[in-house]
């Protein structure tokens, strides 16, 4: 793949989904290796798992998300309400994770028919492993776009920078060539 014909936002894009296929084949190797499940159980839990827990992300985003606008706007005093606009982003990570856990966790029982401490296991291990797939395919990623020159002072950010700039000179005002 050539980077220099790809944008930054658009290596976003590939890195997700080849960091997606690695976390499908990691979760069906731990569904595999810890729980004993037949293939077949471990691929469906390595699919099924990650859908319900991106609805649980879209819901708790949704309510913190209205909460702050409600409670910003109106005063409003329903206490579902108010406990959300005073939670911080670490406390809804911290929220977030411990219904990921309790999910992943169900999921691998229900589906591989396992015992809960072993679906406990799988649930604690995989995202562990996942983790450092995560940072090695980042570490990965941004060595070569660093090491082929197109992001300075090792910063790689999809969110300043829409296309990878052609080589020359440039202002940094307008970004356009001088």
């Amino acid at each position: 793949m050539n980077t220099s014909s790809i944008s930054l936002k658009s290596s976003g894009f590939i890195l997700a989904v080849i960091y997606t296929i690695g976390h499908l084949f990691i979760a069906m190797a731990c569904a595999l290796i810890i729980t004993g499940a037949a293939l077949n159980l471990a691929a469906i839990d390595a699919i099924i798992e990650p859908l319900i827990n991106g609805f649980w992300f879209y819901a708790l985003h949704k309510v913190w998300v209205e909460s702050k606008v409600e409670y910003t706007e109106v005063i409003n005093e329903f206490k579902g309400y108010k406990f959300f606009s005073k939670i911080n982003g670490l406390t809804l990570a911290s929220i977030y994770t411990i219904g990921h856990f309790c999910i992943a966790m169900t999921c691998a029982s229900l589906i591989t028919g396992v015992a809960l401490n072993l679906a406990a296991i799988d649930a604690i291990v995989e995202p562990l492993i996942n983790g450092v797939w995560f940072y090695l395919l980042h570490k990965i990623w941004s060595y070569k776009f660093m090491k082929n020159g197109y992001v300075k002072s090792g910063m790689l950010s999809s969110i300043n920078a829409t296309v990878l700039p052609p080589k020359g000179r440039y202002s940094k005002k307008d970004n356009q060539a001088l």
